[in-house]
């Protein structure tokens, strides 16, 4: 959603344009650099016309071969990272198979010599470039990928390792160990989750590959022996892929535990956020009101991205579900309702976050429903919200497919969620001003 102006008193005052260049003109530097800042205010299209021009006046630069061997490495390593840099700009303009080829050059640019200087640098830049291409790709190429981004990531973290290892014997400073400290934490983290990835490759792509779940556990199994510095367990990377394994196995009671302990490590910046949308449930005292927001920043701050979180609601939902289907005991009713209760603060941070999501609707509108004594009012709410805006997307669409500008799978696709949120809707006994939700045939 476009940020709307602060100063609405200036909206109709005249803006001054600067005129930019021409994208001939300017050095390598300078086009990268308007570039960057066309890609900050969403100017895509400048921004891909810029990194390309920087790309081609790199590449006529190293056919030439005027300037020394180090000269050259260094335009080498900077046209595999504009490389990089177009195909994330074709990313954004949908033109994937593009993005591909895009990093594909940019890792045959740093094959292409043999390497002089720092090989961690390097394996960390190879890496980020295999492990974007498998975000690209599917089924075998994507398997490729990944490996080759954890090859790399496994080479760096052991090149790190020995500048640790090594501190003692060094005149190595403070602040060089802390740096390197973080920067092998945050190398374990990518490894973490590139494991990660594979698996889930496993149980989507390739799941009717041979040993399929053999493989997945394995990498599972990988990732859960990365530890997380700060209480030495598991990272949620790892714990959510367990669980995700777990209910594709129908093996639901044995993801409960994991996706819990996902949450506990997320809990108190999902109910920070969610406090802003009035889904909180922590009471503050008063006597420690700023130590406790201070915390709350921070564990906000570092909270897993959207999508992540938006994954441990289902899982947790799934998870509920499996709980109540069971023959519950004390404890299974305890976690049931655990589960719940954590699904609506992981939903409120999301809905924090970004209110404009269809999904996140539809979703509290199940959590609420699940509850020990199911709250129907507040569940219809948000399952009203969430058709109301799928009716307006509907509209926008069908307008699309007869102008030929969308296809018809597209519109069907949203046809079939309104008619998801309409069954909710009916067995729940809710309605939309006084009359049940309906589609047009």
């Amino acid at each position: 959603m476009a940020k709307k102006s602060k100063n609405p008193k200036n909206q109709n005052k005249k803006k001054k344009v600067r005129k930019c260049k021409p994208f001939n003109e300017g050095s390598v530097d300078e086009n990268i650099k308007a570039a960057d800042a066309a890609m900050e205010t969403l100017d895509i299209p400048t921004a891909l016309k810029l990194y390309q021009v920087a790309a081609s006046m790199l590449q006529g630069k190293l056919n030439l071969n005027l300037e020394g061997k180090d000269s050259q490495q260094d335009d080498i390593v900077k046209l595999s990272n504009v490389l990089a840099k177009v195909g994330e700009a074709k990313v954004s303009m949908g033109d994937q198979d593009g993005a591909r080829d895009c990093f594909l050059n940019a890792i045959s640019c740093l094959s292409s010599t043999t390497w002089r200087g720092d090989e961690i640098q390097l394996h960390e830049t190879r890496a980020s470039l295999h492990l974007y291409l498998g975000q690209l790709s599917s089924e075998q190429e994507a398997l490729t990928a990944y490996k080759n981004g954890t090859q790399e990531l496994e080479a760096c973290i052991s090149l790190r390792e020995k500048v640790a290892s090594t501190q003692g014997d060094t005149d190595m400073d403070g602040d060089n160990a802390n740096n390197n400290e973080v920067a092998l934490h945050d190398t374990r983290k990518q490894l973490c989750g590139a494991f990660c990835n594979l698996a889930e490759l496993y149980m989507t792509d390739l799941c009717f590959e041979e040993n399929a779940e053999m493989e997945c556990e394995s990498y599972i199994q990988s990732a859960l022996k990365i530890s997380d510095p700060t209480d030495g367990q598991p990272l949620v990377d790892a714990l959510q892929a367990l669980a995700s394994l777990r209910l594709s196995q129908n093996r639901g009671l044995e993801a409960v535990d994991h996706i819990l302990a996902v949450y506990d490590k997320m809990k108190v910046g999902c109910e920070a956020l969610a406090a802003l949308v009035g889904l909180g449930e922590v009471e503050k005292e008063s006597n420690n009101d700023q130590a406790l927001e201070l915390v709350e920043v921070e564990a906000a701050n570092n909270l897993p991205g959207f999508e992540f979180r938006c994954q441990s609601s289902k899982i947790l939902l799934e998870c509920g579900a499996a709980l109540k289907a069971s023959q519950e005991d004390g404890s299974s009713m305890e976690k049931r309702k655990r589960c719940a209760l954590a699904s609506i603060q992981v939903l409120g941070s999301l809905m924090a976050e970004n209110d404009e999501v269809i999904e996140t609707w539809y979703l509290l509108g199940c959590a609420f429903v699940s509850l020990d004594t199911p709250n129907i009012e507040a569940a219809g709410q948000y399952w009203e919200r969430a058709m109301e805006m799928l009716l307006k997307v509907k509209d926008s669409i069908e307008q699309e497919v007869a102008e030929g500008a969308c296809d018809q799978e597209e519109l069907e696709g949203i046809l079939g969620q309104i008619e998801e949120v309409n069954i909710k809707l009916k067995e729940n006994g809710c309605q939309v001003d006084g009359d049940e939700v309906m589609v047009d045939d």
